[in-house]
């Protein structure tokens, strides 16, 4: 069964991120913590009541929260872990804190930007290889000025690194961009975003001009763009 988590993000320099969480309703026989890479199923570790300081498990998770807060884990609120132990769904009406009450006084947060997380899986390019792809991608960039260059995930011999994190802050567009019109061409790469649901379309957090969207083909499409479509035939709607 889902398990309900309190969740903590770490954002690496090099845009990649691992998240660490543990169970709102603690246990009287020890703590149980997850752990891993962001959008990677999360591995499981427990700490019997016995190896616990004063053979307190509450207590000790208060301690190991202000270790990670101490070390720039930030909170994410309070989320239902899946039994595949990857995807996180946020329970609705329960806002993000910096941890239990004894750990959140002095321990001020910073609001975090929200992320793109892409995934992808080695193998399942279909019929378009990595290398055309990109290529692709990269000229319709250029064609609205940004930079015709592949982004630090992939390597000089065309590999694809199996996870990153790109945050949505202004000067990110063109590696949004990419990373979007590169999930179009490749069924193995998915992104999703801070909680976990997927994204095919330009986040809203990262404003951009709209020509520039509809030149990439990345601007949803309008009604009025999508009755043109149809010839001038008339809609009905029942």
């Amino acid at each position: 069964m889902p398990v309900k988590v309190h969740l903590y993000r770490y954002r690496n320099p090099d845009g990649t991120a691992k998240d660490w969480a543990t169970p709102v309703a603690g246990s009287p026989l020890g703590l149980t913590v997850y752990y891993g890479r962001t959008g990677s199923a999360l591995r499981q570790a427990q700490t019997p009541v016995g190896q616990c300081p004063h053979g307190n498990p509450v207590r000790e998770g208060e301690r190991r929260i202000r270790e990670k807060l101490a070390k720039g884990y930030q909170s994410l609120g309070q989320f239902w872990l899946a039994d595949n132990r990857r995807d996180l769904t946020p329970v609705a009406g329960v806002p993000a804190l910096a941890g239990p009450a004894s750990t959140r006084a002095g321990a001020d947060a910073a609001e975090s930007a929200p992320c793109l997380y892409w995934r992808w899986r080695a193998g399942s390019e279909g019929s378009v290889s990595l290398d055309a792809a990109c290529a692709e991608v990269l000229t319709r960039l250029a064609a609205v000025g940004w930079p015709a260059s592949a982004p630090w995930s992939i390597d000089p011999g065309g590999a694809l690194r199996a996870n990153g994190v790109v945050p949505l802050t202004d000067g990110q567009q063109p590696l949004v961009a990419f990373w979007l019109l590169l999930a179009q061409r490749l069924p193995g790469l998915t992104l999703v975003g801070d909680h976990q649901q997927t994204v095919t379309r330009w986040p809203a957090a990262l404003p951009v001009d709209a020509a520039i969207l509809e030149t990439l083909g990345l601007q949803p499409k309008t009604l009025d763009q999508l009755l043109a479509a149809t010839g001038g035939e008339d809609w009905f709607f029942g």
